[in-house]
């Protein structure tokens, strides 16, 4: 009998993670999520055609107002509803997804991309974690602050409208969201921040968009080519000078900066690995085994190799130190370039402002239940009558059933056998 010590349950909770993202892929494949639209939608270039992007919008909604009214006795979508769908809908086909380069960590190793494929659109509906104005202001006013940054449906999309206008998402607020944002960074302690913001940003009047402020200066959208690109390029790296720039997080109220003693390096540090060396070797076996994670269990078989225990020098940590500094440097070079990369495909960058900033006003203004599983469902319908999804296929559905089964089949008997050796 296995002994469940902490290192077995970390096993187990590696391979019921690997299972689960096995099963998503496996339902991905099934439904044809994992299909690319931009094809459909391109042109030689990969530029969205907005026309094109309009008659899809208008099946997938005609569609499921059609499966409401036929297979749900409802008299489909009201208007505001419709539009909250087709907006979101629009910000994210064309919107920003995110290419992660370290699984599970933030934001700053984390590139925004194009949306390519089905999956990316459901992806950003599950995010829909704030549905309370307020509680999501608070959070925006954290992100802004770089305490807690994520990427929730909103973090996503404010980072779309912060590369397009170099301005952050408050810069849109509403009179409604305004005075909200305002006594939020009193009682967050960022007062003084925001009374410089208030003076030192052209912010428009009443959360107005980029397209009608009907100021005089130009927008980031109103440039062109290599200039728009340049401006954009410029944002963002003002901000990661803001990233990086430590000192502005000391006068935080809700953070403790505490300088390390370097006479404090101790060089006798010991690392003790977790994992058994079978255990180890079961996990490099996994071809699927995130880099960054191989990197991590190669060092830890090698020193269950020698022992368990290894002693580094403080040219070592040093050295380390030296390329993780390079290694972000390079990160950083390539997340500019992504972002650039990403609004210069953008159909239109006004109409992508506008379009959000309309769906947040209308996400939390009107009633929306289970929002992510209605997106989930449009897409559903839209690729089986576009003959995407696999089972839209003559005997697609009987073959896909045929291979499960047969999958279950196969695991029960083999758990019989093993159990019948032991």
């Amino acid at each position: 009998m296995k002994k469940y010590d902490k290192s077995a349950m970390r096993l187990i909770g590696y391979r019921e993670k690997e299972l689960e993202e096995s099963f998503e892929k496996m339902r991905d494949a099934i439904y044809g999520f994992h299909e690319s639209f931009r094809p459909r939608l391109s042109d030689d270039d990969d530029r969205i055609i907005p026309e094109k992007l309009e008659e899809m919008l208008d099946q997938i909604l005609s569609s499921y107002n059609e499966y409401l009214v036929n297979e749900c006795a409802s008299e489909g979508l009201d208007d505001r509803t419709e539009e909250l769908y087709r907006k979101f809908l629009y910000c994210a086909i064309t919107g920003p997804s995110v290419k992660s380069i370290l699984p599970d960590i933030s934001f700053y190793f984390s590139h925004i991309v194009e949306a390519k494929d089905y999956k990316d659109i459901l992806e950003l509906a599950k995010k829909s974690e704030h549905i309370n104005r307020e509680l999501q202001i608070e959070h925006e006013v954290l992100v802004y602050r770089e305490e807690f940054p994520g990427y929730d449906i909103f973090d996503l999309m404010n980072e779309g409208v912060r590369i397009i206008t170099g301005k952050g998402i408050a810069a849109f607020y509403n009179d409604e969201e305004r005075p909200i944002y305002e006594e939020l960074c009193k009682s967050l302690g960022y007062e003084e921040e925001y009374k410089e913001e208030r003076s030192a940003a052209d912010t428009g009047t009443d959360g107005e968009t980029v397209t009608d402020t009907g100021k005089e200066e130009k927008s980031a959208t109103e440039t062109d080519g290599e200039e728009s690109a340049g401006e954009t390029v410029g944002a963002a790296e003002v901000k990661a000078e803001e990233i990086l720039d430590i000192s502005k997080w000391i006068d935080s109220p809700r953070i403790k900066v505490v300088e390390a003693d370097p006479s404090e390096f101790d060089p006798m540090m010991e690392y003790q690995p977790s994992l058994s060396l079978e255990e180890l070797q079961e996990l490099l076996d996994n071809p699927d085994l995130p880099s960054h994670l191989r990197y991590q269990y190669e060092k830890d078989y090698e020193l269950e190799l020698n022992g368990g225990i290894y002693t580094p020098t403080l040219e070592e940590y040093e050295e380390e130190a030296r390329r993780q500094e390079e290694q972000m440097d390079e990160e950083y070079e390539e997340s500019l370039l992504a972002e650039q990369a990403w609004a210069e495909k953008l159909p239109d960058k006004d109409a992508f402002v506008t379009n959000y900033i309309d769906f947040r006003r209308l996400f939390y203004s009107i009633e929306h239940p289970d929002f992510s599983q209605t997106v989930r469902k449009m897409i559903s319908i839209y690729l089986y009558e576009n003959e995407i999804s696999p089972i839209s296929f003559d005997n697609g559905y009987g073959l896909i059933d045929k291979h499960i089964n047969h999958a279950i089949r196969r695991i029960r008997f083999e758990a019989q056998r093993r159990r019948s050796l032991s």
